[in-house]
């Protein structure tokens, strides 16, 4: 999607195009968000707690790591707790949580479909204490209420990213999407340069009212062997250096991350689009590039790693695949955050 939008905004036509489509999805999802917030339907109340975690823009912000990030830590408190998916383009997502929280099984539960609702429902018909439910990609679901909502941004975004599509990458205008949230979280913001997080922060905290506005990065939490199931030592990665893989929404972050986190030396980044299923010609084509080239490592994210396990063994032939595992770590202010979210939530405690 990003390519097609790069070789229409260098383009007069493609820019006129993309301008008049902005108009007509801007007027549409305009009215659907009067429809919603003037009592013309009305979002549902479920008998469990429930947070939602979205953004604005199109692509990768680390809703996905955000999820796991919270899911753990309230495992971590005793809370059972069900991930509500839509399950996008194969829901690549489900697939990593479910494995990532494998051994919390009759605690934790990932649920995808169209339908949230009927799937927090079969959940909460389900014997047991009542979970917290996790809204993924939830800002713009409103047929279910949040009790909190959280919205994630990419520092490393380009600012002229932010149009509302399909000129840009916006979902709904800054003021409108943050007037609905509880906390705004700017990920990767020790990635950006200083200038662009600044006039982030400034847009971001004009537009979000009283919403506290957190600043969080990736951090690793090691690299394991896809293949062998084994946590990697990074030092052959600092000094052989690496190819990246990724199909992703955000995959300058994710380089950021190996670079800064790692220490490694990036010596190519293969980068598809977000969700895309990779064929085995382009897999055969990487493995090619990384004999030619003495790499004998290619390293990925865990949520490409989940659908990329098929395949790859009889293609490899000796190059080490690897996935670099995250979590959300909190440059400052983590405590506040929590009790903010926990005293949302607090109606709720048995």
């Amino acid at each position: 999607m990003r390519r097609l939008h790069a070789r229409l905004r260098a383009h007069p036509l493609g820019v006129r195009i993309l301008e008049a489509a902005s108009i007509v999805y801007s007027a549409g999802a305009g009215i659907s968000r009067y429809l919603w917030t003037h009592g013309f339907f009305r979002p549902v109340k479920l008998p469990a707690a429930v947070i939602s975690v979205g953004n604005l823009m199109v692509g990768g912000t680390g809703k996905t790591t955000m999820t796991a990030y919270l899911a753990q830590r309230l495992l971590d408190q005793g809370k059972d707790v069900c991930v509500l998916s839509r399950g996008y383009k194969g829901g690549d997502e489900a697939v990593m949580l479910a494995a990532r929280f494998a051994a919390y099984r009759g605690r934790f539960a990932v649920l995808t479909g169209p339908d949230r609702m009927r799937s927090a429902r079969t959940r909460l018909a389900a014997i047991g204490p009542k979970p917290v439910f996790l809204l993924d990609d939830g800002h713009q679901h409103w047929p279910i209420r949040k009790d909190f909502s959280i919205v994630m941004f990419n520092a490393l975004e380009p600012q002229d990213s932010y149009h509302e599509l399909p000129y840009g990458f916006l979902r709904e205008p800054l003021e409108s999407g943050l007037r609905r949230s509880d906390a705004v979280v700017i990920m990767g913001a020790d990635l950006a340069d200083e200038a662009s997080l600044r006039r982030l922060k400034g847009a971001v905290a004009a537009a979000a009212g009283r919403a506290p506005v957190f600043e969080a990065t990736y951090a690793s939490c090691g690299v394991w062997d896809i293949q062998g199931s084994r946590p990697l030592s990074t030092d052959s990665l600092k000094e052989q250096g690496v190819a990246l893989l990724s199909a992703i929404g955000n995959p300058s972050a994710f380089e950021r991350t190996v670079e800064v986190r790692l220490g490694a030396k990036v010596l190519k980044h293969f980068i598809f689009e977000d969700h895309e299923l990779l064929e085995r010609q382009r897999l055969e084509d990487i493995a090619r590039w990384c004999r030619e080239n003495s790499c004998a490592t290619v390293l990925t994210t865990q949520k490409d790693a989940a659908r990329m396990l098929a395949g790859w063994g009889e293609v490899l032939r000796g190059i080490v695949l690897a996935y670099m595992s995250v979590d959300v770590r909190f440059l400052s202010r983590e405590r506040e955050f929590w009790d903010l979210l926990m005293r949302r939530l607090a109606s709720y405690e048995t």
